[in-house]
């Protein structure tokens, strides 16, 4: 197995999984309790408290199932599934604040700034899965930069499918 799919399998799938369950939670209203917006102002009412505690935790435990099959094994994988969830959603918050601000509402992209946000809005999380990863050791700036590319297209990809297939209201 090389490096790069080695590291896709420990960064990328654990999320595509995680997130795709999370769409699911999302759909049918599951946990409502913790549905509640982080910051309806700031964020809009599609970042909630559900989505900030069931991704990193979700993630941590499909790392952790997974762990035994990547070659190499995966060090603490419970710890840096959750740490990488977490960046996942962290990393949504800025580009949430920002369309606020210009006043476009939750999961809406139109406008002036459509292509910017619609970049923005397959980028912003891989990017900060990717930079923790990084900054935590757990590969070169090769790697990264190649796992940066790897991770929009596959936010892209699946967020596609998951609109087809009705889980997901917009792309």
């Amino acid at each position: 197995m090389s490096e790069l799919v080695r590291h896709s399998a420990v960064v990328i799938l654990p999320l595509i999984v995680s997130n795709s369950i999370h769409m699911v939670v999302v759909k049918r209203n599951l946990f409502p309790l913790a549905a509640s917006p982080l910051w309806s102002r700031g964020f809009g009412k599609n970042k909630t408290w559900r989505g900030l505690l069931f991704v990193p935790v979700s993630n941590a435990l499909v790392l952790t199932l997974i762990a035994p099959l990547i070659p190499s094994g995966v060090e603490m994988p419970a710890i840096l599934g959750f740490a990488l969830g977490l960046a996942y959603m962290v990393f949504e918050l800025p580009n949430s604040f920002v369309k606020r601000r210009l006043g476009l509402a939750p999961g809406e992209n139109q406008g002036k700034y459509k292509v910017a946000f619609s970049i923005v809005d397959k980028m912003d999380s891989a990017v900060g899965v990717v930079l923790a990863y990084l900054l935590l050791g757990h590969a070169t700036w090769q790697i990264a930069l190649w796992l940066l590319l790897i991770a929009s297209m596959a936010h892209v990809g699946v967020s596609a499918l998951l609109v087809t297939l009705k889980i997901k209201s917009a792309f």
